[in-house]
């Protein structure tokens, strides 16, 4: 991830019930954040929501010359967000000149953002929870079908040697 590549990994957790879901869901956010996560204070940019950022830009921006009226702030990290949250960045924005192409953002917002924000290296898109019977049918649905493709191909690229001394 360091070398500015985007990776996405599926991590799957057995769990009874909700509520061992939640502490799953922690546990691994938790690993995540301790490997990949930074910790210098500042609020992470990928978890925050439009009011937050707001609300953490308002006076930093200020004291920078950067003068937005509520509205205008309300709308810059409406579109910040936005931005942070379609494809191909789906949540994570791993560095804020990332940003420079959302409208209304200059070098003072920018700066801002850095010197506020952290940008983050891990984002955790979606909790998906099955049952425990779905979940059996969707471990040993794949091995099925990788077996079926390997039986039909094999019928399919059987060799076959063909003597042609012994035709009439």
């Amino acid at each position: 991830m360091g070398s500015g590549a985007e990776n996405e990994v599926e991590i799957g957790t057995e769990a009874q019930e909700e509520g061992q879901l939640n502490v799953n869901r922690q546990d691994m956010q938790d690993v995540l954040n301790a490997k990949w996560g930074q910790t210098s204070g500042k609020l992470d940019f990928k978890n925050a929501s439009q009011s937050a950022l707001a609300e953490r830009l308002r006076d930093p921006l200020a004291r920078a010359g950067v003068a937005l009226s509520e509205v205008q702030l309300q709308k810059l990290a409406k579109d910040t967000l936005d931005f942070r949250d379609t494809p191909p960045r789906s949540g994570l924005v791993t560095n804020f000149s990332q940003l420079a192409s959302v409208a209304g953002v200059n070098p003072g917002i920018m700066n801002t953002l850095q010197q506020e924000w952290l940008s983050g290296a891990v984002s955790h898109l979606k909790v998906e929870m099955v049952g425990p019977k779905v979940g059996a049918e969707l471990r040993t649905r794949p091995c099925w079908h990788a077996l079926r493709a390997r039986r039909d191909a094999g019928v399919h690229l059987v060799p076959v040697r063909v003597d042609l001394r012994l035709a009439p």
